[in-house]
């Protein structure tokens, strides 16, 4: 079944080739700084940075690929090289006592270029296979991979949340269900796709529980039963919610709403 076949595949990528497995990161070969008000041509590209103290854009052929305020007295530009085209990152706005950089990420190949990721990067790291990016928020960690794709997009396929010693100030039955202190785990998210699904409380269970979700929810996959095609959520509401639901009640996106 392709459906099953595919989340299989989610599982692999996530779980198995995503733990931040060693890998070559590519060095940035041009780096350039601009006023908070300025006109240029990125690193002699189709790239055009406007900026005029309050507004910042970045065309391509005479379109707008994207369009922000500018929260910071410069702006910074580099750009990262691999067979094919290359990445060029703008600096959008800062947060978190400058900690926290965002990056709008775009990608040239032979004068075409796109928004790569269509959504900021927060301090963004390019490797030879993919991206990652790490943000502080308060004692979280919120770690991030995408994946590049054929077009030159980049594709989120995990997310890592690292809690440090946060965890230890939740109650102990909630601990256990957050995030473990010792060991950081991938997430793969999915959202609710119909109106209603019920729980259920085994992958094999033959009657619903009482609780359920509704579409739009999003949930944490734990576990995939092949034989009775249910996955395992888990969702964080007023309260933690568990249990096995129909797998046909989910899709799944590559963005993660925060």
């Amino acid at each position: 079944m392709k459906v099953k076949s595919t989340l299989l595949l989610v599982f692999y990528i996530v779980f198995a080739g995503l733990c931040h497995a060693a890998s070559s990161a590519l060095k940035v070969d041009a780096v350039a700084e601009y006023p908070p008000s300025v006109t240029a041509r990125l690193f002699g590209s189709s790239l055009y940075l406007f900026a005029n103290g309050q507004k910042i854009s970045i065309s391509c052929n005479d379109r707008v690929l994207w369009a922000d305020d500018i929260d910071s007295d410069r702006i910074i530009v580099q750009r990262n090289s691999m067979a094919g085209g290359s990445y060029i990152s703008v600096s959008a706005s800062s947060g978190y006592g400058g900690v926290n950089g965002f990056y709008a990420v775009f990608y040239l190949d032979r004068g075409q270029c796109v928004f790569a990721a269509n959504e900021l990067i927060t301090n963004p790291s390019f490797y030879v296979d993919h991206v990652e990016s790490w943000e502080r928020s308060g004692p979280i960690t919120i770690r991030k991979r995408y994946q590049y794709q054929a077009d030159g997009h980049l594709l989120q396929t995990s997310q890592l949340a690292d809690y440090g010693d946060f965890c230890q100030l939740l109650s102990a039955n909630v601990t256990a269900n957050i995030v473990s202190c010792e060991t950081l785990q991938p997430a793969v998210f999915a959202t609710i796709s119909v109106e209603k699904t019920y729980l259920y409380r085994r992958a094999d269970s033959h009657h619903p529980d009482k609780a359920y979700l509704m579409g739009g929810d999003q949930v944490l996959l734990t576990a995939f039963s092949e034989a009775s095609g249910r996955i395992k959520i888990r969702y964080q509401g007023k309260r933690i919610t568990e249990g096995w639901i129909d797998l046909s009640a989910v899709t799944f996106k590559s963005e993660i709403n925060q």
